[in-house]
């Protein structure tokens, strides 16, 4: 079985790879105009962009298919997780906390594993399964802390709720974002478990089983922006900029 079945899909990953080493500024602008976003950061978006270009080219051939035809047959999810994080260093999103060391967080490579696995879980036929999806954690980032919060899972101090009302910004690594991130992906570790052990209770054991970190951040991050939409958030997101989130 192949991820990508035909070898146009091959030449237009290439193709994409190579177009991010020519862009500048204007082209992130742009794209993110079309995104309805406003883009921070932008020299060092392109710089993450043309560094994974480069990276890409120089191990996998221009190809996310190729780094994953390194993992066959099982397809690991952590595994491939692990060789984004060793190969591109945009993706290795880790801190020092001054408490406790080393923090990996590692947001994206999660999210783009995860999603990948999301896509393809539905045609089992038709692509190789993405297995041990439960090994990842949720994608700590700016947007599920805040609902977590609002839910009662985690609890802010009365300085850090006065720096957020007061729309102050984190500093990327400080030991305030790390705090926040750290414990959202304890909470959710939690709440997996006790989501499974409802179930179990309910005898609904397989659809406990099914139960991971994966599925309820992308519930958790949907419920969030459903209550921002209307008006139902009790605190402000932390602001951060950041080439993590």
């Amino acid at each position: 079985m192949q991820i990508l079945r035909t070898s146009s899909e091959h030449r237009h990953l290439r193709k994409n790879a190579y177009h991010y080493l020519r862009q500048d500024v204007s082209y992130f602008e742009k794209l993110a105009e079309f995104c309805k976003r406003r883009v921070c950061l932008n020299r060092a978006l392109i710089f993450c962009s043309r560094l994974i270009a480069i990276r890409s080219k120089q191990n996998y051939q221009s190809s996310f298919y190729h780094l994953l035809q390194q993992h066959g047959p099982t397809f690991d999810a952590l595994d491939i997780v692990q060789s984004v994080v060793n190969t591109f260093p945009a993706f290795r999103d880790e801190a020092i906390h001054p408490k406790v060391g080393k923090v990996h967080l590692w947001k994206r490579p999660q999210i783009l594993v995860a999603e990948l696995w999301a896509a393809i879980s539905s045609c089992p036929d038709r692509y190789p399964q993405i297995t041990n999806i439960s090994a990842l954690t949720m994608f700590a980032d700016y947007r599920v802390p805040q609902i977590l919060h609002d839910l009662g899972l985690i609890t802010y101090s009365p300085y850090l709720q006065g720096v957020l009302a007061r729309k102050e910004y984190l500093e990327s690594g400080s030991e305030l974002e790390i705090n926040i991130r750290a414990a959202s992906i304890v909470a959710v570790d939690q709440l997996v478990k006790v989501v499974q052990s409802y179930l179990i209770q309910q005898g609904r054991k397989r659809e406990a089983s099914r139960i991971n970190a994966v599925l309820l951040d992308f519930w958790l991050w949907n419920k969030a922006k459903e209550m921002e939409k209307e008006g139902k958030t009790k605190v402000e997101c932390h602001r951060t900029r950041s080439i993590w989130y």
